[in-house]
Parts: structure tokens; sequence; C-alpha cells
């Protein structure tokens, strides 16, 4: 056990909490201060459940090693949050793959939240390239995204880059995308002010890159965890040093992707036994299936628990998802399943109607049972249908599955 005392930070709302969390990060990493653990102010009871899960401060809980810098809390948007041991080394070892990959260091827009690994990595950039972010106000608990504000940061932020050469760059997670996309051109055109845009955290619908893509976004899309210290493989491609294979791929060559390289963390804060079955050999055994396609290029075809039996039949639920929200009428759709006593399980899918769609309701319903049904079978198709204006989400700006799947309990089944 390590003597390096853990230590929690509380990440203020708005620019001054991300600056105080800046100011801990060099002896961090550098191991001449404690260990820290970034935590949200709230809201209370997701911050309870970090607290639980990480234990910082006490001292009834010594930290697993003296090479951990930070431990920073996976998003929790699918279940229980758990704590990763990241070392300095995998912190820094991931910001040089990046800008080995991008061309260099650059300027970074913080728009997600620092106490998660994706904004934490933006600061760690920061501090080695010593190019001060731009964050915004609503970061934390100072309020919901908002893609006004975000195109007021991304203006101010591109003048600086204009003034003094630096690349601009920003990290979004597909929700923040599509809301900057369907609020109005004027958000929308700032994310042509950019040179790279990474879009990670969750699955990409392939229909959100498009129209990014369409109106000027450089997109590259990410896959990672906390686990590997945020994306390690852009568009497909692993960045320098990590490895993936595909374990016990099946005639198809679909299996569970397995990650090692510089960036893979220690494991789980006072999880031996979990740590012990996900980490083998140095190497990530993820919960993700994929596979390796012949020009190289690693494809992500869902969880290893994504898959339900509906009557007896095998439904994968991130393509359903994906069918849905490639629907011209729909901007958003997350999906979800929940035990049934009749067919085993039902899925139930939440959407955000498309601003220019004329459908009604009920024939937007009926165009998406439709759809799914033709492509993947009458077991897939959706039996409860909620159009939202807005999905709930996690500080993280993940959307939580978690209450959707709650929601969806309470509703009839369609």
């Amino acid at each position: 056990m390590s003597q390096r005392k853990l230590t929690r930070i509380t990440v203020d709302a708005g620019p001054d909490g991300v600056q105080a969390l800046a100011a801990q990060i060099p002896d961090a990493i550098n191991g001449a201060g404690p260990a820290i653990t970034p935590m949200p102010s709230g809201p209370r009871g997701y911050v309870d459940s970090l607290v639980h899960a990480i234990r910082p401060d006490d001292d009834s809980a010594p930290l697993e090693s003296d090479d951990v810098a930070v431990v920073l809390a996976s998003s929790g948007s699918t279940g229980t949050p758990r704590g990763i041991l990241l070392t300095g080394a995998n912190l820094i070892q991931a910001c040089h793959a990046t800008d080995e990959r991008l061309g260099g260091p650059a300027r970074w827009v913080l728009a997600i939240p620092t106490y998660h690994v994706g904004g934490f990595q933006v600061l760690v950039r920061a501090h080695l390239s010593g190019i001060p972010v731009i964050p915004l106000e609503s970061l934390g608990s100072g309020g919901r995204f908002s893609p006004t504000e975000f195109a007021e940061a991304t203006a101010m932020a591109r003048s600086v880059s204009d003034a003094d050469g630096a690349p601009l760059r920003v990290s979004l997670v597909p929700t923040q995308l599509a809301r900057i996309i369907d609020s109005g051109p004027g958000a929308a055109a700032s994310l042509a002010e950019y040179d790279t845009i990474l879009l990670g955290g969750a699955a990409a619908p392939p229909g959100l890159v498009t129209r990014a893509k369409a109106i000027g976004a450089k997109v590259v899309t990410t896959y990672g965890m906390t686990e590997t210290t945020g994306g390690c493989v852009y568009d497909g491609r692993p960045l320098k040093g990590t490895r993936v294979r595909i374990l016990k791929p099946d005639a198809q060559g679909v299996g569970q992707i397995a990650i090692s390289g510089p960036t893979i963390a220690q494991g789980y804060r006072l999880l031996p036994d979990v740590t012990e079955n996900v980490f083998v050999d140095g190497e990530l055994r993820t919960s993700d299936n994929g596979y390796v396609h012949e020009d190289g290029r690693l494809v992500v075809t869902g969880r290893n628990d994504d898959v339900v039996q509906v009557g007896g039949i095998s439904v994968p639920i991130s393509q359903v998802e994906a069918l849905i929200s490639s629907h011209p009428d729909v901007s958003e759709a997350v999906v979800v399943a929940t035990p049934d006593p009749e067919w085993g399980a039902k899925v139930a899918a939440f959407v955000i109607p498309h601003p220019e769609s004329s459908l009604t309701t009920a024939a937007r319903r009926e165009a998406i049972v439709e759809s799914v049904t033709e492509m993947m079978g009458n077991e897939a198709r959706p039996r409860v249908i909620v159009e939202l204006d807005h999905l709930p989400s996690l500080p993280s700006n993940k959307v939580d599955r978690v209450q959707l799947r709650k929601l969806a309990e309470r509703h009839s089944v369609t």
C-alpha cells in the first residue's frame, strides 16, 4: 500500500474552479504532492456516490500505489461509478500521443467537466504545452451546456489563436455536438472554427458526424475510456503506443476488445478482484465488442452486455439506437432495455424530434417502429417510445441511461 495521500479536490462551478484544479495538477503528476481526485460540487447524490467509491482523505483506505497521481471516476452513465487509478506517466503519455497524432500542442476550449478523464486531460495538455485553456462558464454546476455560450467562447478563442498561431481544438460528447448543430446556424457555424473536434465519451451516431462534417466541422471520433486515460483510438486507428487485439473472434472476426500500452490504468480503486479480472497481464479487457477492418481500423460493434433477449431473439440495443438516430425525423435517440415478464426484455426509445420534422408525434412514432421492424425484425421494435425536449444527463454531459431505464419502466407498452 502507498504512503501517498489521496486528496479530494472539489471543482467549483465555472472558470475559477477549473483554474483551482489546474494549479494542483503539476505536483500530482510529478509526485511532489498528494494524489488527487477531482469531484464536482454537486448534485449531492452523485457526489456521494463518487465519495463512496473512491474514499478520498480516508486513512483507513490507503492508496494502492505511490505511482498513482490521479483517481478519476468513470461516468456512471450505465451504472455505479468506479475510481480508476492513473499514474503521471499514463497522463503524460496520453497527451503526447494526442499531440503526435494531431500535429502538436494546441489551444483548447474546455467544454466538458474536468472531474472526468476527457476534461482532465485537456488541463494536463495545457500544463504540458503552456497554452492556457479557455473554459466555458457553464462547466460544473454552473448551468446546462449552452450552444450560444460555446459559440461565444469559440469566437474569442479563434481570435487569440489567429494572433499567436496555435491550433484550436475542443473535445465534445455527441449530445453536445447534436445540440450545437440543432440550435441554429449561428452556433453551428462555430464548429468550423476548430482545427480539430475530438468527439468521444459515447458512441457517435454516424448521421451526427455526417451532419457536422457537412457544415465544415473537422470531427475526429475517439474510442477509449477512463481506464485507457481517455481516447486511445482516433477514427479507428490506435494512437502511438496503443495496441488493440480481438479476443476469441467469431466467424466474422467480432470479439471482445482488449487494449494494451502506456496509457492503461493500474486498476480500480478498492476493487482488487474486479481489477484482477479486467486488467490481465498489462492488458485491459474492455466491455466492448468489435473487429479490426482489413484496412487496420478498429470497428466497435457495441458492448458485450449490449445484446438482450426479446422473445428468445437476440436484439443488439446499440444497433437499434443507431438506426433510430439516423432517421430523418429524429435529432437524438437513446435506446435502453428493461426486464419484461412476458418477453424477457422490452426495448424503449427516447427521442428528440428533428426541429424540421413535419410529422405529428403519433406519425413519428409509427415511422420509427416501421423502420426498425423492417430493418431488424419485430422483436427489435421499441415497445415504448417517449419524445423529450432534452435527454437527462450526468454532470459529465453523458446521457444518464440509468434514469432512462427507470423512466422506461414507468411507461406502458405500446
